[in-house]
């Protein structure tokens, strides 16, 4: 959880750095003037989170070379990150910006890189398994012939670690992260298995972010896997009561918010309850137009109005 803190960190110092003034100028900064600010930076870290959200913008304004120049320089910032648990978690938000960019070739080599780091690093349980999980969601759309296949195998190793993990909150983040694959892959031999393993965890779990994360996991598993609607619509309810009750004091809390009402708004979308679903992504846009780090979920939320007909 360690780097978790460290990335969020970085993200809101760089969301101050790279707005404003630059030389004693006014107005918005140009991309070439922050990646020389990024590059700049000696936290490898920061340099790090830095050009992949820059890789994202330049993608936006279609400046693919940039957009490249941004994700190499990354990848050696990445590299140079002392603690394991940050170098992986950047190396695999560096290979989802490959993904964006539609280098599918850039992903597979940086997620080789962070593979045999999970493999053989100093990492928790906790930490080996949500990585792998992550892994696995990447390979499945990096790698249209042999990823499918690597991603059972990395969640198969994330599986085995499961009872290792002694916290409910991480247990439980696995757990939603893998019916997210299992999706992805169709099998629903494996959204139900599962889904019975989390199903009895969101009592037990302490965050409010991830018990929702857990809630809508267990819908969607109650839905495609064991053709239960009613039941996944009540589960669908007992998410939305708790993320409309999160305390959004603090733009941190205001963006976790924020993605919490798009899963939920997913997962009504998912049940064919567009009403629910519309007024969620509504209350989503409007928290995630008052945050710095928002851009990119907004897109989303504009993506999943216009696929699910809202």
């Amino acid at each position: 959880m360690a780097c978790q803190l460290a990335i969020l960190t970085a993200l809101a110092a760089l969301a101050a750095s790279l707005t404003g003034c630059s030389g004693g100028g006014s107005g918005e900064l140009t991309t070439t003037q922050k990646y020389e600010q990024c590059v700049a930076n000696t936290n490898n870290l920061q340099k790090a989170v830095c050009l992949i959200r820059l890789s994202d913008e330049q993608e936006r304004l279609r400046d693919r070379a940039g957009a490249r120049q941004s994700r190499e320089t990354a990848l050696e910032a990445a590299q140079g990150i002392q603690q394991v648990d940050e170098r992986v978690s950047a190396l695999l938000d560096l290979a989802e910006a490959h993904v964006t960019g539609k280098d599918n070739s850039g992903a597979r080599k940086t997620y080789a890189v962070a593979a045999e780091i999970i493999k053989d690093g100093n990492l928790s349980e906790a930490d080996r398994a949500r990585f792998l999980v992550r892994l696995a969601g990447i390979r499945i759309r990096a790698d249209r012939r042999d990823g499918p296949d690597e991603a059972l195998d990395d969640l198969e190793d994330a599986e085995a670690l499961i009872d290792s993990i002694t916290l409910a909150d991480d247990k439980a983040e696995v757990l939603a992260m893998m019916i997210t694959c299992y999706q992805l892959l169709e099998d629903t031999e494996a959204t139900k298995r599962i889904g019975g393993m989390l199903e009895v965890l969101p009592d037990s779990i302490e965050d409010l972010s991830k018990k929702v994360q857990a809630l809508v996991a267990v819908a969607i598993a109650q839905r495609t896997a064991l053709d239960d609607a009613a039941g996944g619509l009540e589960t669908l309810g007992q998410a939305r009561a708790i993320v409309e009750g999160i305390n959004v004091e603090g733009s941190s809390n205001r963006l976790k918010k924020a993605e919490r009402l798009y899963d939920v708004a997913e997962g009504y979308i998912g049940a064919q309850d567009r009403e629910s679903a519309r007024a969620l992504l509504d209350a989503s846009d409007q928290l995630a137009k008052q945050d710095a780090l928002g851009e990119s979920l907004l897109e989303r939320i504009n993506e999943l109005r216009a696929s699910g007909g809202l």
